[in-house]
């Protein structure tokens, strides 16, 4: 396999029942394990492969259009969940599928990445010669938004199926989600259309690049409004973000490119208000102890005065925050 992926999911497989030697004629990973949804007759089927000397799975949920898997990594401090989908055509199986993923939301309290063929697409756009949005686009609208996931913009195509020679049908039905965790996670993550041979779907690949060990909890001090030109630096960041995609990954992103300016600006502008303080603190004292038993001089007492001023600042600072 050219990309090397140590996660595979795979849909519509018209497999009832998986065994070793079949995964392994597969995949070619004889390190494979797998979680599974059988299929239905020569109807659906969704499988989930990873390499166990990466991943190792801690719970596994099957439903009736997912099968979702919990993994933890064996390099990593690191848990997420994966579910597989392959979503029916009417409405009422759609609003079945929707049922699930709101049922793993509430089960599972981890990072989440959801692939699959929906079979529906969000927007007109993604469905050729589409005008209007359908019941079916807006419920898979709403329900992104529910879970709150993210829609990555796709790389590489349009659309991820597509027939017909003489009239052509094509849509983006397949897709992954993710989760704000997962995002915030990794430092590169990027939805790949890769070439099709001969399914009339496109694989998709989810590249994440590096492990972000720089991700922390953010916090917004009240302190920062005070200081001078913040509003307008926020103001000036924002307009500089340059995004594609769905709205609501427009926003993801810019407010995380955000985070990461208001953090810099921070240790610029303030530095860590303890180790000012403590500074400050010694500094009075080093003073207080050098003129005690005489007057002080007045270059002193400015120096007293100032240091005084500068660890009431401090404590008003602190106060705000």
């Amino acid at each position: 396999m050219k990309w090397k992926a140590d996660i595979v999911c795979l849909q519509e497989t018209k497999i009832e029942e998986w065994s070793q030697q079949l995964v392994g004629s597969l995949w070619g990973n004889r390190w494979a394990s797998w979680a599974d949804l059988q299929a239905n007759g020569t109807r659906g089927g969704v499988i989930i492969l990873w390499d166990r000397r990466l991943w190792k799975s801690i719970n596994i949920q099957q439903g009736i259009y997912s099968v979702s898997v919990i993994l933890e990594s064996l390099q990593e401090q690191f848990r997420w969940c994966y579910t597989g989908v392959y979503g029916r055509h009417s409405n009422a199986a759609r609003k079945d599928l929707w049922h699930e993923l709101a049922a793993i939301k509430g089960i599972w309290d981890e990072h989440w990445v959801i692939g699959g063929d929906f079979n529906v697409c969000r927007y007109e756009h993604e469905k050729f010669n589409c005008l209007r949005r359908s019941r079916a686009m807006k419920s898979f609208f709403d329900i992104i938004l529910e879970l709150e996931l993210l829609d990555l913009p796709l790389h590489g195509a349009q659309y991820t199926w597509s027939r017909g020679e003489e009239q052509l049908q094509a849509s983006r039905i397949d897709r992954f989600l993710i989760s704000s965790e997962w995002n915030d996670s990794f430092n590169v993550i990027k939805q790949v259309a890769l070439p099709r041979v001969e399914s009339d779907h496109k694989p998709l690949m989810l590249e994440c690049g590096d492990w972000d060990s720089n991700s922390s909890y953010f916090k917004f001090e009240n302190m920062w409004l005070l200081a001078e030109g913040f509003m307008d630096s926020i103001k000036e960041w924002w307009s500089s973000y340059q995004v594609v995609g769905s709205p609501d990954f427009i926003l993801t992103q810019k407010l995380r490119n955000l985070k990461k300016d208001i953090s810099c600006w921070n240790k610029e502008v303030f530095g860590k208000l303890e180790t000012q303080k403590s500074k400050a603190l010694n500094e009075l004292t080093i003073l207080e102890q050098s003129s005690e038993g005489r007057v002080q001089t007045q270059v002193e007492k400015a120096q007293m005065i100032n240091l005084q001023s500068q660890i009431q600042q401090l404590a008003k600072i602190e106060e705000v925050s």
